[in-house]
């Protein structure tokens, strides 16, 4: 069998115990049990830095959620796990991430564009920069809704009071989702 190495956490560990000399069986033994302790060790490490949740669904909410990560191209649990810091966040799951980068592209584009026009004609005879000032900020208010429209869905309290508003009977409908709720977490 292999020395031990000198400045190894396995040497450190065999010398604790007073076992440097150990060999053969004697060593292959020590080492699991060294293992086990560093493996104990590092897992408690773990989760105190990295704090894990288990979540439990219903059929059909898993179906949903299987659902809703594919269209996202993400796995169910990184969905939940974005969806739930974005929701936090107010930053959220976008369906289609590659079309809101290739809208905000084009913004781009044409407001470069907009500026070398501007930087161009700034010499000439006709000084529109104001022109060409305003057609960047309405650029930069189109990209601001966008942002909005698609980033950053209205909250969820939002959303209850405007389904208030529309029909008062959603309030009934709003109690027994929450009674439901409460009885399945009591039980």
């Amino acid at each position: 069998m292999k020395a031990v190495k000198r400045n190894s956490g396995l040497f450190d560990y065999l010398d604790s115990l007073g076992r440097l000399d150990a060999t053969g069986d004697e060593l292959r033994a020590l080492k699991a049990a060294y293992r086990r302790e560093y493996m104990k060790a590092y897992k408690r490490s773990e989760r105190i830095r990295n704090r894990h949740y288990t979540l439990t669904f219903k059929r059909s909410e898993t179906e949903v959620i299987k659902k809703a990560s594919k269209e996202h191209g993400m796995s169910e649990n990184s969905f939940i796990k974005a969806a739930v810091t974005g929701y936090l966040n107010t930053s959220y799951v976008v369906k289609d991430r590659i079309v809101l980068d290739s809208i905000f592209q084009t913004l781009l584009k044409f407001q470069s564009a907009i500026n070398q026009v501007r930087d161009r004609d700034k010499g000439g005879l006709f000084k529109a920069d104001k022109d060409y000032d305003s057609l960047v900020m309405s650029l930069q208010v189109i990209k601001q809704r966008i942002t909005e429209a698609f980033a950053t869905p209205p909250l969820l309290q939002e959303e209850i009071k405007k389904a208030l508003a529309n029909n008062p009977n959603f309030l009934q409908t709003l109690k027994d989702i929450v009674q439901t709720y409460d009885s399945q977490i009591l039980h």
